[in-house]
């Protein structure tokens, strides 16, 4: 995705213990914040390359077997996420991990329907956010 660059506005740490890659961050989104994504590829560097959205604010992971944890990605609060690896076939490789910071396009008294936000929270969420800071690469090697 073009708007995931090498340009970073924050840190980010990862580590693998064996069984799941526990992602955390202290960076906090502004006025306009809507939650948080956390994304995963294998190739590092590459704006364009296939990024894996493995969390964010209003898709269901708790169900799929990449994701442990409940992280509230709608909040302010939220500074770790926890991958669970155990799906991978062969649970080896190199993974790079980022987290967007996802803001609303307009400011609180600007949401209205003459601006777009005319469905749910999660509708508006699809519709009418972009990412507004990207985290830096972290590395996670799995052996």
């Amino acid at each position: 995705e073009g708007a995931i660059t090498d340009r970073a506005g924050f840190s980010i740490d990862a580590v693998y213990d064996g069984s799941k890659v526990t992602v955390t961050w202290s960076e906090t989104g502004g006025t306009n914040f809507a939650g948080y994504e956390i994304y995963r590829t294998k190739l590092p560097n590459d704006e364009y390359a296939e990024y894996e959205i493995i969390a964010g604010r209003f898709d269901d992971y708790s169900s799929t077997p990449n994701f442990t944890g409940t992280a509230a990605l709608g909040t302010l609060t939220t500074s770790s996420f926890e991958d669970d690896l155990s799906y991978l076939p062969s649970g080896n490789g190199v993974y790079f991990y980022r987290v967007g910071i996802i803001d609303w396009d307009e400011d609180s008294d600007e949401r209205t329907a003459e601006n777009g936000y005319t469905g749910t929270t999660e509708e508006n969420y699809e519709d009418n956010t972009d990412i507004g800071k990207v985290s830096g690469y972290a590395r996670v090697v799995i052996d």
